[in-house]
Order: structure tokens, then C-alpha cells, then sequence
């Protein structure tokens, strides 16, 4: 028992020693059959010199355009604050909601007494066809006995000047008669005046308390919309100065919201360079919390007000804020590094701006060379400082040279000496003489 399992050992030890040779040959072959990676294909642009005026570099900071602190128009308890700090909320958005019970009976009771007063008037306009119908016949029957106790008198003035059938104390009574209905129909007449223009003025004065109700229950029901504060534009919420349940007096803060697209960069330009610049004049823009994208913009408006102590002037642009699935790409308060043409014009070196690639340590630009020990066309990374932005191209500071072939499409996916085919060169892979690099012990190299 005892040889079988030395035996047993023996053949296991013989088996694993033999496991990693067997192995490493099954992968050599493959290994040595791993085809080399092909040239990638680039498009190039040369590097221009020409005349621009000379930039510099400004410190700015990415502003909101528009700031808002939200305050309460009335006084009462929040009964809800629907936001936090940091959300983005659409114009119109409510932010907050304040306790309305109060205010919704006070319309309440508005409107049932605007209902009253709507009532009052109707009926009065409703009885004065009726009252003017009574006095007009009051004013007809005392005319109509007027005129009968004038006919009256006439007839009996004649009878008793002929001495027929009239004696003089029936003359009086008839005289005394006529007397009276003439101030009956007099009486009647004034009554008439007097009577309708007060009933059109109480109508005119009821008309006017509805329309003062009316105005109340307007005013509350505007005041009731103040109740629910809501955005007054698109931005996010940066500060809330209240909570659910708090008691606020009107006036008090509630919220601040800052607007996020369009955003606005400040720059604060010394006194020396200010006359240089003019709104229009286009500006570079780089972002240290985003160190892989050149932005552009223009002078939108140059504050004519300087700080007295520094004696620099508010320089502002406006730009569109890119969006991605976190939000506004560019956040207020960020450092920018502007440079503006400020100075005269000079010799410079400018490439498109799609030839730099962002987001290392320094910007950079691949240049087309020929590789000395290989003879193939690769890509040398420069190392660039970027200046003024001239239209389509950029003014740019580094080991470069006017005519040198910068790869502007394709750059983005290419690591330094990585073998390149420059569209449209001829066949092989090889630009039309590009110029060789620089040995690791040519001068070129050493500086």
C-alpha cells in the first residue's frame, strides 16, 4: 500500500513539472502569429504663420446670467418646500407652498357678500320701471283734475257775470277747487323729480359696491397666488433660507436660484489693456475643472466702471452651457483662464482648433514625422501653449514650425509615435517627405 501511493506521488509530481511547459508552447505560436496594429488614418492641416494681435491670459469666473433671491410676498406658515440646494427647476415651478385656509375663507366670504350686493342691485333696477310707471300716473291724474277744475272755473266765471244759476259763494268753492288740483299737479311733479333721481343714484351707488367687491375678491385672490412661490425663470436652487412648518413674515428669503444657460464668465481686465477691447472681439476660454475642452466666446458688454483698488474692469461673455446626464457641464464659481487680444499685432503661429487635444497636463498637437530608425510616418506629440483665437484657428506657442502637417481629425484616438496614414497620401502609409524626428541625442532633443 504504501509503494502505490509513492508511485501515485511520483507520477503527479512528473505531471504538473510537465503542465507549464506544455502550456507556454501551446501559446507561443499564437503569440508570434498576433498581427502588428495598422497605421490609423488622420487628416492633417499646416501650421500658418501670420500677423495677430499678441493675447493674454486673464483669471475670470463662470457667473450665472441671471441670480434671483426669493423672498415671501405674504405672511404666514410653509406648508410645503417641494426643492432642496441643487435642484434644477423649470419658470413656473412651484418652490414652496404657505398656509392658505385663512385666505380661502376670507374669498369665501368675499364672494357671498358681492353676491348680496349683486342682488340689492338687481332688485332695484328691477323696481324702477314700476315706480316711474306710478309716478307718471300720479303726475297725469293730478294734471287731468287740474284741467277739469280750470274748465270748471271758466264756466262758472261766466254763468255768474250773466247772473245765471251761480251764486258768488259757489263761485269761490269752485275757484278754491281749481287752486287746489293746480298745486296737486304741482306737487305731483315734483314728487316724480324727487323720487327718480334718488332711485338712480342708489342704483349708480349699488353698482359701484359691486364693482368695489369685485375688486376685493380680486385683490385676495392675487394675494392667494402669492401664497405659492414658484420660479420666475429655468436655474438651480442654490440656497434655502426655510423649511417645512417655519413661520415667515413677508419679505423673509425662502430660496436663491441661479439661471445656468446661458452662463456668463467675468474677467476682470486691468486698466492698461482696456482699451483694447471692444464688445464683439472674440476670446478663449479654458477651465481647469475641465481641462479637455477649448471654449470660445465673444465680449459681450465691458463694465465702465473700474475696481479703485485694483483698477480693472469687469469684462463680460456670455456662452452656452453644455448639458450631459449630471447637468450644466460649467458650474458658477469655476476658475477660467480667458485670453484676449490686447496687444499689437505680431508674427504668430495659429493651427485649427481641432488640432489640439485637451485634457492632459498641457494642450498638445500631433505634427506628422518620419520615424529615422523605422522610416515610418508617426505622430509627435508638441506640447503647445494656446493664445488669441483667430476665426477657424488658434495662436499656439511651442516647438513648431510654419508648414508642419498637424493631425486635425483622428487626433483624438492616437498615442505619441503611433504609426499614421495621412489621408490622400500615396500609397504606403507615408506623408510627402515629412520631416524626420529628432533623435534622442540630436540638439533638437536636448533643448
Amino acid at each position: 500500500m504504501t509503494r502505490m501511493r509513492l508511485f501515485r506521488k511520483a507520477v503527479a509530481g512528473v505531471w504538473f513539472a510537465l503542465v507549464p511547459t506544455v502550456f507556454t508552447a501551446s501559446l507561443a505560436p499564437a503569440a508570434e502569429a498576433k498581427p502588428a496594429a495598422e497605421p490609423a488614418l488622420v487628416v492633417t492641416a499646416p501650421v500658418v504663420q501670420r500677423e495677430v494681435a499678441e493675447g493674454r491670459t486673464f483669471v475670470g469666473t463662470v457667473m450665472p446670467e441671471r441670480r434671483s433671491v426669493i423672498g415671501s410676498a405674504v405672511e404666514g406658515r410653509v406648508l410645503d418646500l417641494l426643492v432642496n440646494d441643487g435642484d434644477w427647476v423649470e419658470a413656473g415651478a412651484t418652490l414652496a407652498e404657505v398656509r392658505t385656509v385663512t385666505i380661502k375663507l376670507e374669498i369665501d366670504a368675499a364672494k357671498a357678500e358681492l353676491e348680496l350686493r349683486k342682488r340689492e342691485l338687481e332688485e332695484l333696477k328691477a323696481s324702477l320701471p314700476a315706480e316711474r310707471q306710478q309716478a307718471q300716473a300720479a303726475v297725469a291724474r293730478t294734471q287731468a283734475i287740474r284741467e277739469y277744475a280750470r274748465a270748471r272755473l271758466v264756466r262758472a266765471e261766466a254763468l255768474f257775470a250773466r247772473g245765471v244759476a251761480t251764486s258768488q259763494e259757489e263761485l269761490e268753492e269752485i275757484r278754491s277747487a281749481a287752486t287746489a288740483a293746480e298745486q296737486s299737479a304741482v306737487e305731483a311733479a315734483a314728487t316724480y323729480q324727487l323720487n327718480l333721481r334718488p332711485r338712480d343714484e342708489k342704483i349708480l351707488q349699488a353698482a359701484a359696491l359691486v364693482a368695489k367687491q369685485e375688486a376685493e375678491i380680486g385683490l385676495l385672490e392675487d394675494q392667494l397666488d402669492k401664497y405659492t412661490i414658484a420660479a420666475p425663470f429655468d436655474g438651480y436652487v442654490t440656497a434655502k433660507h426655510t423649511e417645512d412648518g417655519a413661520w415667515i413674515k413677508r419679505g423673509e428669503l425662502v430660496v436663491e436660484l441661479v439661471s445656468a444657460d446661458p452662463i456668463e464668465i467675468s474677467v476682470s481686465v486691468p486698466e492698461e489693456f482696456i482699451a483694447a477691447l471692444r464688445p464683439g472681439m472674440s476670446a478663449s476660454l479654458q477651465l481647469d475643472a475641465i481641462s479637455n475642452k477649448l471654449f470660445e466666446a465673444e465680449i459681450s458688454r465691458i463694465v465702465p466702471q473700474a475696481d479703485v483698488r485694483s483698477r480693472s474692469f469687469p469684462v463680460k461673455m456670455v456662452i452656452p452651457n453644455p448639458r450631459d446626464a449630471s447637468g450644466h457641464v460649467l458650474k458658477s464659481g469655476m476658475l477660467a483662464r480667458v485670453t484676449l487680444a490686447v496687444a499689437e499685432p505680431k508674427q504668430a503661429m495659429l493651427v485649427p482648433k481641432d488640432a489640439l487635444v485637451l485634457g492632459g497636463p498641457s494642450p498638445l498637437v500631433y505634427v506628422i514625422v518620419r520615424d529615422p530608425a523605422s522610416g515610418k510616418t508617426i505622430a509627435s506629440a508638441v506640447p503647445v501653449q494656446v493664445g488669441v483665437a483667430d476665426g477657424a484657428e488658434i495662436q499656439i506657442l511651442g516647438n513648431l514650425q510654419p508648414g508642419q502637417q498637424v493631425v486635425v481629425r483622428g487626433n483624438e484616438r492616437l498615442a505619441p509615435h503611433a504609426p499614421v496614414t495621412v489621408a490622400g497620401a500615396p500609397s504606403g502609409g507615408k506623408s510627402p517627405s515629412p520631416p524626420v524626428a529628432p533623435s534622442a541625442s540630436s540638439p533638437a532633443k536636448r533643448r
